[in-house]
């Protein structure tokens, strides 16, 4: 009984600095007219077909990239970055590089839209195209623990933050 009170009180406690994380994030949005998401059409859709082979997976994709189409580096969306970067790290002190670049994992090294998660490559439509480019109004955070692949049923939205 005393571990499942302490387990409540943990998550209780990770749900409220969720908020306040929200609420700072939240704050720093103020100005945000929107984020322009423009695809990069000569790359096109990047699928995990495209990697196999390239690690240890034996076949199978990285779960987190198996199927995207890439972003452009637009500049509302690498300052819009920044911003939040700042927001979420800037208790941490120290002289750690805010460069959004450190955001962009290999494979990829890209801003990228994800259609698929999974590391299952039957999961990837044969036959994808671009979305249509848009202005995103509006940026939700994200509770993405445990951050694994049999996780992501658990992940769940802290909340939405609209963008005037």
């Amino acid at each position: 009984m005393d571990e499942i009170l302490a387990n409540e009180s943990e998550d209780e406690a990770h749900e409220e600095a969720a908020r306040l994380v929200l609420k700072r994030v939240e704050g720093s949005l103020l100005a945000a007219q929107g984020i322009t998401c423009e695809f990069d059409r000569d790359k096109g859709i990047v699928s995990g077909r495209s990697f196999v082979g390239i690690d240890d997976t034996e076949g199978k994709v990285k779960w987190n990239q198996s199927c995207v189409a890439i972003l452009k580096r637009h500049r509302s969306l690498e300052n819009a970055m920044k911003v939040v970067d700042e927001a979420l790290y800037s208790s941490t002190g120290g002289d750690r590089p805010r460069s959004v670049e450190r955001h962009f994992k290999p494979p990829l090294g890209e801003p990228h839209f994800s259609f698929v998660y999974g590391n299952d490559p039957s999961l990837i439509p044969e036959t994808l195209q671009c979305p249509d480019d848009f202005v995103c109004k509006e940026v939700s955070l994200w509770w993405t623990h445990p951050p694994t692949l049999d996780g992501v049923p658990q992940w769940k939205e802290v909340g939405t933050i609209k963008l005037a």
